[in-house]
């Protein structure tokens, strides 16, 4: 790809990459410094795949985001930074990501109660008398509305 390939390819992704990077890095430095670093090993390393180039892209951030979990995570435990582990291949990212949207699209089409009722199941992990609690019903009726909630969430994947 000559430069004005990349030129054009940078400017047709770059909002999208970066509203992924932002999404799953907690600051907009971090998210920036993320597309410009996907951009920067793209460009050193061409792809050498059947993809298509915006969905391989997409696999390329994706893998330095998880470096950039990874390192954070071992500064905080003191660990060396350089110590690398294998890394997926970037179809699995783009997979991941579609998968992702789906169920975030999902999900919002799901009533108020239900996507409570999963939010605090799921997400916050808290129990079925916790949730009760919380929710001023049984434990019983929790899991019962629990295991309808995803039956709905599932037909909404189908």
């Amino acid at each position: 790809m000559d430069d004005q390939g990349w030129d054009e390819l940078y400017r047709r992704t770059r909002t999208r990459l970066h509203a992924y990077a932002r999404s799953r890095l907690p600051t907009v430095d971090e998210a920036e410094d993320a597309v410009a670093e996907a951009f920067l090993r793209a460009y050193q390393r061409p792809p050498a795949t059947c993809l298509p180039v915006d969905a391989w892209l997409f696999g390329v951030l994706r893998n330095v985001i998880r470096e950039m979990h990874r390192d954070r995570g071992r500064r905080q435990r003191g660990l060396p930074i350089d110590a690398a582990g294998p890394a997926e291949p970037p179809e699995c990212g783009v997979l991941a990501a579609e998968e992702a949207a789906a169920i975030r699209a999902a999900f919002a089409c799901l009533s108020e109660p239900d996507r409570e009722l999963l939010r605090l199941r799921l997400f916050e992990r808290l129990s079925t008398v916790e949730v009760a609690d919380r929710l001023g019903k049984r434990p019983g009726a929790v899991r019962m509305a629990q295991s309808r909630a995803v039956a709905r969430l599932r037909s909404l994947m189908l």
